[in-house]
């Protein structure tokens, strides 16, 4: 009985793996400060074993003056490394909320995303 029990258990196991979003991470200098005007200067790392099909980074700004919708282009078919610059435009109000957001979808259809708040802390005008 007990070997029975054991070989219907180990018949039960797929050893297969098993389809997962892929992987998708932002990175940012830890001390980066966010002016009006300015950069944000990051990095984003995507990987899936399935094939990265679409790379999409969306930003915008609590007050929608800064809207971005950029497709980026997958260098690999399977893991990305890639740098990220995006200018912020002058005249935003100090405090403004800016959010930036990458999604990643693979070839099955699984998506993921990764996303990073910002603060813009100083802008040109207040400086006078």
């Amino acid at each position: 009985m007990p070997l029975c029990l054991c070989a219907l258990l180990l018949s039960c196991t797929d050893p297969r793996a098993r389809p997962a979003p892929p992987q998708v991470e932002l990175s940012f200098s830890p001390n980066l400060v966010v002016n009006s005007p300015g950069s944000i200067v990051g990095s984003l790392y995507a990987f899936d074993p399935d094939g990265l099909n679409t790379i999409n980074v969306q930003i915008r700004s609590s007050d929608s003056t800064f809207v971005v919708n950029d497709p980026v282009s997958a260098n690999s078919l399977f893991e990305v490394t890639q740098s990220l610059a995006y200018n912020v435009p002058g005249a935003m109000p100090i405090g403004t909320q800016i959010r930036l957001v990458v999604k990643v979808t693979d070839f099955i259809g699984f998506a993921a995303s990764d996303t990073a708040f910002f603060t813009v802390q100083d802008t040109v005008s207040a400086r006078r």
